[in-house]
C-alpha cells in the first residue's frame, strides 16, 4: 500500500512511500482508508511548530472514513464492510480526559491516517454516519470539538452562541445549531464569507473589520443579554472581545489560538462582571464521538467540503487551507 510520510518540516518534506499493513493482530481490526481531511493543527505539525514533539518521519493527519476489511481474531463489534472513523486519541473512550492519552494522538506521535489502510484497536473507532459518503471524514476533531463544546455548556434552546472565523469548528457549531435550538452568531473578519457563514447556519454575522469592537455588536444583537457560549478559536487577538460580547455566568471554551496561544486578560472583567467559565477542549472521546455521529443521521446534516485533492498531491491540500480562502474542510482522495 502507498503512504505519505511527512520526513522533512515543510510542504516539500511530503513523501510518497511504499508501506505494509500487517494482518491485524488480536483485538484488531484493518481498516481501508477512502479519504482524509486537514486540521489547522496539520499544518503547525508540517510547518514544525506544534506545542508537542513530533518525531520524524511520521504519518500525518487524524481525521478519516474508513472501510473494515479485516477482523483480528476476538472481535465481535466489528465485521467487513463497516464504515468507520478511527478515533484521534485512540485511548480515550468515555469519561473525563486524562493527560496520558496525549501519549498517542493521531498524525503526531503515532501514526496518522494519510495512508490507504491502517490497524487499529477494534476499541478505537465508532460507526460512521450512514448517509455520508467522503465528507465523513471531516468528524474526527472538528465536529467533535464542536459538539463537546456545545453539549459541555448545556444550552437551553433560545440561547445565544457566538463563533469566529470560518474554521471546521466553527462551521459545525453553525450547523449545530439549530439542532440544539440555540441562535448562532458569526463573526469573520472576511466580509465576502459572511453569506456562506448565514448559509450554514448563523442568524446573524458580524464583520470584524468594520466592528473592531465586535463584542459591542454581540450585545446589541442579543438586546444588551450577551452571548451564552463563545467557541473562542482566535486566540489573543479575540479573547477581550470574546469576554465583552459574553453573557454574566457564560462559558468561553477554548478551543484555538489561531492568533496567538498566550492571553492578555483583566481577571476582574473576566471572573468578576462576567462571571465567566472557560472550559478547555480537547476534542472528545468515543462515547461522545458515536452520540454525535447518531444525531447527523437523525438531522441529515452534511458537513461543508471546500474542496478534495488527490493522494498524490497531499500538498496541494496543505497549501488551500494554509491560503486561509477555505469555507469547509479541505479533503484528500485516499482511494
Amino acid at each position: 500500500m502507498k503512504a505519505i510520510e511527512l520526513q522533512a518540516f515543510g510542504f516539500d518534506g511530503l513523501r510518497m512511500v511504499d508501506t505494509h499493513e500487517p494482518d491485524p493482530p488480536p483485538g484488531h481490526v484493518t481498516l481501508r482508508l477512502h479519504a482524509a481531511s486537514l486540521n489547522f493543527r496539520d499544518l503547525e505539525i508540517v510547518e514544525g511548530r506544534y506545542g508537542m514533539p513530533v518525531p520524524l518521519p511520521c504519518i500525518p493527519l487524524s481525521d478519516a472514513v474508513g472501510t473494515v476489511s479485516r477482523v483480528g481474531a476476538g472481535v465481535t463489534a466489528w465485521q467487513e464492510g463497516d464504515r468507520v472513523n478511527p478515533l484521534f486519541f485512540p485511548d480515550w473512550i468515555d469519561g473525563p480526559f486524562h493527560p496520558r492519552y496525549f501519549e498517542r494522538q493521531l498524525g503526531g506521535n503515532h501514526p496518522g491516517v494519510l495512508r490507504q489502510a491502517m490497524t487499529v484497536p477494534a476499541y478505537a473507532i465508532v460507526r460512521a454516519p450512514r448517509h455520508l459518503g467522503d465528507e465523513a471524514a471531516t468528524l474526527s476533531v472538528a465536529a467533535l470539538t464542536a459538539w463537546a463544546a456545545l453539549t459541555d455548556a448545556a444550552l437551553q434552546p433560545g440561547l445565544t452562541i457566538v463563533t469566529i472565523g470560518s474554521g471546521g469548528v466553527a462551521l459545525f457549531a453553525l450547523q449545530f445549531a439549530t439542532m440544539f435550538g440555540v441562535r448562532a452568531i458569526a463573526v469573520t473578519s472576511s466580509a465576502h464569507k459572511i453569506p456562506r457563514l448565514l448559509a450554514a447556519g448563523a442568524s446573524a454575522a458580524v464583520d470584524s473589520r468594520a466592528h473592531g469592537e465586535w463584542g459591542e455588536e454581540v450585545l446589541r444583537l442579543t438586546d444588551g443579554v450577551g452571548a451564552h457560549l463563545v467557541l473562542e478559536t482566535g486566540g489573543n487577538a479575540t479573547f477581550g472581545q470574546s469576554i465583552l460580547g459574553l453573557a454574566p455566568g457564560g462559558m468561553v471554551a477554548m478551543i484555538g489560538y489561531v492568533s496567538g496561544p498566550r492571553l492578555e486578560m483583566d481577571m476582574r472583567q473576566v471572573f468578576i462582571a462576567k462571571r465567566a467559565r472557560l472550559h478547555g477542549h480537547t476534542v472528545g472521546n468515543a462515547r461522545q464521538f458515536d452520540a454525535m455521529n447518531r444525531a447527523l443521521e437523525a438531522h441529515g446534516i452534511v458537513p461543508l467540503v471546500d474542496s478534495v485533492h488527490p493522494f498524490a498531491d497531499a500538498a496541494a491540500a496543505y497549501r488551500r487551507l494554509a491560503s486561509g480562502a477555505n469555507v469547509g474542510k479541505v479533503l484528500v482522495k485516499l482511494d
